[in-house]
């Protein structure tokens, strides 16, 4: 079970699906955004209208995807890309959304080659040079290669901890400056037995006590992947609260919530 990435967000053209299909990998459909199957309980454990919570179920969903509050979204952007289709559409993809069964480590095999892991290695300066592209690490060393791609988180970059030489363009850091990176967190909880509903995604209200974005959208890994666990998505400022609590803390508010969606 994949505890980060498990969805290809639209198989038709995705590179993913590419080596998914040379690794003869087993995916299954399932749904990015909600759909007629989801289930939304309220606080007395009853399932309730998606007609009276749609709004909720909007705002949660695009949080999680997003990682952040809408507050901090461009909301007319969202109306014309979001809102309007799916969300595979507008990551750049159509088609189905999958879930890997067994997780995303089923392609690696297909990208064997030649190349070289190093560990532990980082890296604090790139420059051009006459015989290629130089990498710079923290201990003082360095490799030549023809040429280097950078795939650094968004951040790595903001804080300036790999520099540049020649400097990157004006245009490409003021884009640095301007993007914001989302923030979500996903709860793991395995059951001995399932007592949920075969849904692909359950959803709880608001009035569970908690702040707003804890707990209230579920991932049904049973339906996808045959295994006995819920996956509680948590994004921004919820998320980054529940990064200052303990473990034993984290589990004891996503029970409590389940327990007033089940009443247990």
């Amino acid at each position: 079970m994949d505890l980060g990435a498990a969805f290809v967000v639209g198989d038709m053209g995705n590179p993913v699906s590419e080596l998914a299909n040379r690794a003869n990998a087993e995916r299954v459909a399932f749904p990015l955004e909600e759909s007629s199957e989801d289930l939304i309980l309220n606080k007395k454990g009853k399932p309730t209208s998606k007609f009276f919570h749609s709004r909720m179920i909007k705002k949660v969903t695009i949080a999680n995807g997003l990682g952040t509050d809408l507050r901090n979204l461009n909301i007319n952007h969202l109306t014309q890309n979001i809102g309007k289709g799916k969300s595979s559409s507008y990551f750049g993809y159509t088609g189905k959304e999958l879930v890997f069964t067994k997780g995303y480590a089923e392609i690696l095999p297909t990208l064997q080659t030649g190349y070289e892991i190093r560990l532990n290695s980082t890296a604090t300066q790139i420059k051009h040079t006459k015989s290629g592209v130089e990498i710079i690490f923290t201990d003082g060393s360095s490799s030549t290669f023809d040429a280097v791609l950078v795939t650094v988180p968004l951040g790595v970059l903001k804080e300036k901890k790999i520099t540049f030489s020649p400097s990157l363009s004006n245009e490409r850091t003021q884009a640095i400056d301007r993007m914001g990176m989302g923030t979500v967190d996903k709860i793991f909880l395995f059951f001995d037995e399932v007592f949920w509903q075969d849904v692909p995604w359950i959803y709880t209200t608001y009035n569970s006590g908690l702040p707003t974005g804890q707990f209230n959208m579920w991932l049904n890994q049973h339906k996808a992947t045959g295994a006995k666990v819920l996956c509680a998505f948590n994004p921004g400022e919820a998320a980054l609260d529940l990064a200052t609590k303990s473990d034993k803390e984290v589990i004891q508010k996503a029970l409590r919530v389940l327990e007033l969606a089940y009443q247990a």
